[in-house]
C-alpha cells in the first residue's frame, strides 16, 4: 500500500517520477497526469495537488538543467492530450504563436532522446 508523501522521501518519489517519464519517453508514447499519479508507488497522490505539480516541475527542471529535455512534454490532459497550461507559460519567450507545434518539437526531441540511451 502507498505511504501519504509526508511519509515518503521527497528525493525518492521524484526519483520514482523521473524513472516513470523515462520509461514512457523510450516507449515513444505520451501520459496523462492521472497515469502519472496512478504509476507512483512510493505515495498516493491526486493529480491536481499542489505536491504533484510541485515534483512535476522540480523533475523536469532537474532533467532540464541535465541536459535530458523537456520531460514534462510527456504529460498530458484526458481531454485534450497535450500538456496543460503549466506547461506553456514557459513558452512565452518562444518566437512561434503555435504552441502545439513546439510542444510536439520538444515532445519529439525527446523521445529521440531516450531512444539513443
Amino acid at each position: 500500500m502507498p505511504r501519504k508523501l509526508i511519509d515518503a522521501d521527497y528525493r525518492a518519489v521524484k526519483a520514482e517520477m523521473r524513472a516513470v517519464l523515462i520509461e514512457v519517453a523510450r516507449a515513444r508514447e505520451t501520459i496523462t497526469y492521472s497515469e502519472l499519479c496512478l504509476r507512483l508507488q512510493t505515495v498516493t497522490l491526486h493529480y491536481h495537488s499542489h505536491i504533484f505539480h510541485r515534483l512535476l516541475r522540480d523533475v523536469c527542471r532537474e532533467a532540464w538543467e541535465d541536459g535530458d529535455g523537456p520531460l514534462c512534454a510527456l504529460v498530458v490532459t484526458k481531454q485534450t492530450g497535450i500538456p496543460g497550461g503549466g506547461y506553456f507559460e514557459r513558452m512565452d519567450e518562444r518566437s512561434t504563436d503555435d504552441l502545439e507545434a513546439e510542444w510536439r518539437q520538444d515532445l519529439e526531441a525527446v523521445f529521440e532522446h531516450w531512444s539513443e540511451r
